[in-house]
């Protein structure tokens, strides 16, 4: 396979339902990019590190699914993690070449975006100049692609909001389930809402430190306060729901097949208390 794209960050805004290319078990990558496209999903994202990147690419637009962003690295490949780039020295540097490779992948292939955490763990190193210093310049060479990174919540919120405020060309990446377990309900719409542009939708039981990743509806989130917030916002990109059939027992004795038409259904009642709460006068 041959594939050469520009990056872009003109992409059409409409509002549609999207899944992680990896939330089933099958190994073929154009059957799981069917079984998304024959279940009425639009949209996709994946690893910035996944080895066989070129080929979803390649499917995904065989069966019109758009990528909308490159998941960038964050654990650890034996030599760095994404709390390296707090720290001085070579691994931070070794982490930032990982994320700022993820950016090359989004502008070989026109994917409009690397979403990327910040940190991990409840003990990550506190926010430090040094760190914001590789930040800056990753939304610097993201900016030279032509693409955009987006800052991902989760445990620290004092990395997000740094990242953003100083870093007028940063985007924000909600990831829903992680507001309800890792940093108690805290809202970040009303804060951030206006540099959104990605999606993690996922569902838990609100216990903390517990990422369940969740079908929507499977746990205890009220997707009807996200709704309004998006409309709010002005929102009208992915519903993008982030969750996986493996590990999970609930899910585990349903076929591929069986899972991925759950995940639809769900998705789409993600949709429909979206169109129903925005055609509401008054709200």
């Amino acid at each position: 396979m041959n594939l050469t794209f520009i990056g872009s960050r003109d992409i059409i805004r409409l509002m549609k339902t999207g899944i992680n290319i990896d939330c089933l078990t099958l190994c073929d990558i154009k059957e799981q990019v069917k079984l998304l496209k024959d279940n009425g999903f639009s949209a996709t994202f994946v690893a910035s590190e996944n080895d066989r990147l070129e080929e979803v690419v390649l499917h995904a637009r065989e069966y019109e699914i758009t990528v909308d962003t490159l998941h960038g690295p964050f654990l650890d490949n034996g030599v760095c993690r994404i709390n390296d780039i707090w720290k001085d020295g070579e691994k931070g540097e070794k982490m930032l070449a990982r994320m700022i490779k993820g950016l090359e992948n989004c502008a070989k292939f026109g994917i409009p975006c690397l979403i990327t955490h910040l940190s991990s763990g409840n003990n990550a190193p506190i926010v430090n100049d040094v760190g914001f210093e590789r930040i800056a310049r990753l939304v610097r060479k993201a900016d030279e692609y032509g693409v955009y990174v987006a800052f991902e919540n989760l445990r620290k919120t004092a990395n997000l909001a740094c990242a953003l405020e100083y870093n007028e060309h940063g985007k924000f990446c909600l990831d829903v389930g992680h507001q309800y377990c890792y940093t108690g309900g805290k809202q970040f719409l009303p804060m951030f809402g206006d540099r959104l542009v990605a999606l993690h939708i996922h569902d838990n039981m609100k216990t903390f430190g517990e990422d369940m990743h969740l079908l929507p509806f499977d746990g205890e989130i009220d997707y009807s306060i996200l709704m309004r917030q998006l409309i709010d916002c002005g929102f009208d990109g992915t519903l993008m729901t982030e969750t996986a059939k493996a590990g999970k027992p609930q899910y585990e004795c349903l076929s591929d097949e069986r899972f991925i038409r759950l995940a639809a259904e769900r998705a789409n009642k993600l949709l429909d208390l979206y169109n129903d709460i925005k055609s509401k006068p008054g709200r």
